[in-house]
């Protein structure tokens, strides 16, 4: 069994039951506001709990278990929907901030005890800064809300595109109906602290209960496997962690909801994460491979998860299939690799307009680029012959107002024209983008270079005029020529990716890159 995590162990110390049981005492009967009645444990004895210490259970756990989903929550959309509900305390009304992307996943929530422009700021202050930035946000006719956000854009170079339109917030009205059928019950708190905690509690099951926690790229959270299967799965899992009377309940007083039994395994599998957990990646029922830095893989692994994340030593791999995020439509993908630099992807795309995925590999210099001496790559691909797509480099930088591409191999024309084009200012009669500048010689090779914004932020693209699959890499020189003229100072590196930007692969083409590797000096 893997370590506590270490804020689990200090909560634990002085509770006298163990984690299984103090766990499906607070998710089961706290969140589901209904009165502890005793239980039976595994060895077959009652277990009789006060009410009042399985309250000071959750005033424990439910503060670990939030902040340890946190670090295994998915990624969400760039595109955000934002409203407020009220909320009793002490017989007065506080105001719960709520906020959803466009596929109605949480992005985050905060308890204030008044609804005016600072308590808006301070929600979208702590969400940009767990969240990332969104490009849109969507509210009602709150001028507290249009208040903190025009403070906000205030402060930006690229501002926050703001929509006051009613029926986009359909979306996050129904959100509150899982915050509303838990609170109600409970006929209000009488503690703004108290509250703040068990809402919390509430919000994280929920968004567990709807797939948003992410367990190191396998397909499906044990979690969420559990709700929709109906949780036989979660008791493999974690069988001494998880009672069979928790799974199998019985009576109708003691039936329990899928929901809480999701709360309560998913809870245990977050919370029973080491350290070192968050470095792992678990893939293949049949054969199982953990990777970490320090033990890699002996086998091939794969997921068809779309946010399968992992990392191998330095690296990160990602399937990174853009939908729900995006406004198309994304087919299957599988991504596999054996080792750091030998990885590939299947991916099934319709032919439709769009870009649908990008798989990739990732390092993270986080280098300025005078403190830099060498930043290059190394890549041996191979791509098929047919669909829509580029094999490119994509370099982030100056907390990712830049994006830097480089396009090695290519379905379309370095001219700018075929079924995949360049993000341009500036395009011909026909549809094809102009380059702003041509033939330039950088690393071995010439270039056409396109530049232009995709509405975030600055992207330019490099598309080599003799494309090819196999090459050495000078990052850096691509960095220097952009600095010289003035597109940036000398802004942080962050990443350095290299992978796929498919538009379509219909039928399943294949795509690999081997012996790959990126030196950062």
């Amino acid at each position: 069994m893997k370590t506590l995590n270490p804020d689990v162990a200090s909560v634990l110390k002085r509770l006298h039951y163990p984690l299984d049981v103090t766990l499906r005492r607070v998710l089961v009967d706290v969140l589901r506001a209904k009165p502890a009645k005793p239980r039976r444990n595994d060895g077959g004895t009652r277990l009789s709990v006060d009410h009042s210490t399985v309250h000071r259970w959750a005033f424990k756990l439910l503060p670990v278990l939030e902040k340890a989903f946190r670090r295994h929550k998915r990624p969400v959309c760039q595109s955000s929907r934002v409203d407020e509900t009220y909320i009793t305390v002490n017989g007065q009304w506080k105001y719960l901030y709520h906020a959803v992307d466009k596929a109605s996943n949480t992005i985050d929530f905060l308890l204030r005890a008044h609804r005016d422009k600072t308590a808006a700021w301070r929600h979208f202050e702590k969400s940009i800064a767990q969240n990332g930035e969104p490009e849109t946000v969507t509210i009602d006719k709150s001028g507290a809300n249009m208040a903190a956000l025009e403070a906000i854009n205030a402060e930006r170079e690229t501002p926050i595109k703001i929509w006051q339109t009613k029926y986009l917030n359909n979306i996050i009205e129904q959100g509150h109906r899982a915050i509303k059928r838990r609170a109600r019950p409970m006929l209000g708190f009488k503690n703004f602290l108290y509250a703040r905690i068990m809402l919390g509690g509430i919000k994280v099951a929920h968004m567990i209960a709807k797939g948003q926690m992410k367990d190191n790229g396998v397909r499906q959270t044990f979690a969420h496997a559990a709700f929709l299967s109906g949780s036989e799965c979660c008791l493999s899992r974690w069988p001494p962690l998880i009672p069979t009377d928790l799974i199998h309940p019985t009576g109708d007083s003691n039936t329990v909801p899928r929901i809480s039994i999701l709360a309560s395994c998913a809870a245990t599998a977050t919370l029973m994460l080491g350290a070192t957990g968050a470095q792992a990646a678990t893939w293949s029922a049949s054969s199982p491979a953990t990777w970490s830095a320090s033990s890699p893989a002996t086998s091939s692994c794969s997921s068809t998860n779309l946010f399968a994340s992992w990392t191998y030593g330095s690296y990160t791999f990602n399937n990174d299939v853009w939908s729900p995020c995006s406004n198309v439509a994304a087919g299957a993908q599988t991504i596999w690799a054996n080792t750091d630099h030998d990885w590939g992807v299947t991916s099934d795309q319709p032919d439709t307009s769009g870009i649908k995925s990008y798989p990739h590999i990732g390092y993270s210099p986080n280098k300025t680029i005078s403190s830099l001496s060498t930043l290059t790559a190394v890549v041996s691909a191979t791509t098929p012959s047919s669909g829509a797509w580029e094999s490119t480099f994509d370099i982030w930088a100056g907390s990712k107002a830049h994006e830097i591409m480089l396009w090695l191999n290519y379905t379309g024309t370095s001219a700018g024209c075929g079924n995949v084009k360049p993000i341009s200012y500036n395009w011909t009669s026909d549809g094809c983008a102009i380059p702003l500048h041509s033939n330039v010689s950088l690393s071995g090779g010439t270039w056409n270079v396109y530049v232009g914004s995709n509405g975030s932020n600055m992207v330019y693209s490099f598309l080599r005029t003799t494309k090819t699959d196999n090459t050495t890499i000078d990052v850096l020189a691509f960095m220097k020529y952009l600095k010289s003229l003035n597109y940036f100072d000398d802004v942080m590196i962050s990443d350095v990716q290299y992978g796929f930007e498919i538009t379509s692969s219909s039928g399943g083409l294949s795509f690999a890159a081997k012996n790959f590797a990126i030196t950062a000096e």
